[in-house]
């Protein structure tokens, strides 16, 4: 799936097992629209059959949720304002259920009534966890992280002057594979 993905945007971020994020601003900018990207992703995906899910968003957050909130029906959708999509879900889309019963308890039932509580009065009181919590909430500091495409390697030699027999060439070969070989270990990979 990654593969088809990477064909159309490149650098997936895999979150975890059948979600991943992309960063597609200039993927975005190469089809013409976010609309555009999604039905072509849409359409390289159709392989795999009709059960995925996407949206576009700004941020990794908002998607997520705006995917969990699509239907059967509606498989895509496009998140225009990441800060009004998120000040209408509901606390619990912080992922801590203590800290959205605390919330509840202050009378802070949606993340834009947590979004709009002072930033250093919700660290005061609840620490990494409300920082984190508030900055969910607006919409800030979170961004796709996508896996790094190690580039093609080649190894090269050029010879002056140059080879004259099969022997020089067969043991310059020689030589040359074993740099690729080792330039390749280090990412867990072997030439085939």
């Amino acid at each position: 799936v990654v593969r088809h993905i990477e064909s159309v945007v490149p650098r997936v971020e895999i979150a975890e097992p059948g979600l991943v994020f992309l960063p597609v601003t200039g993927a975005v900018s190469y089809y013409g629209s976010e609309q555009a990207l999604v039905e072509r992703l849409d359409k390289e995906l159709e392989v795999f059959g009709d059960e995925h899910r996407m949206s576009v968003a700004a941020g990794p957050f908002a998607a997520w949720q705006a995917v969990r909130g699509t239907s059967e029906r509606s498989r895509l959708f496009i998140v225009e304002d990441d800060t009004t999509f998120l000040a209408g879900l509901d606390i619990a889309a912080i992922g801590s259920d203590d800290l959205a019963a605390t919330f509840r308890w202050l009378g802070i039932t949606t993340l834009g009534a947590l979004a709009e509580l002072p930033y250093d009065a919700v660290i005061s009181r609840f620490g990494r966890q409300g920082m984190d919590a508030h900055r969910i909430a607006r919409g800030i500091g979170n961004e796709a992280h996508p896996r790094d495409i190690p580039q093609d390697p080649t190894m090269e030699a050029t010879f002056d002057p140059p080879i004259e027999d099969f022997e020089q060439a067969s043991f310059i070969a020689r030589n040359l594979s074993q740099r690729l070989i080792n330039q390749l270990a280090p990412h867990g990979m072997a030439p085939h």
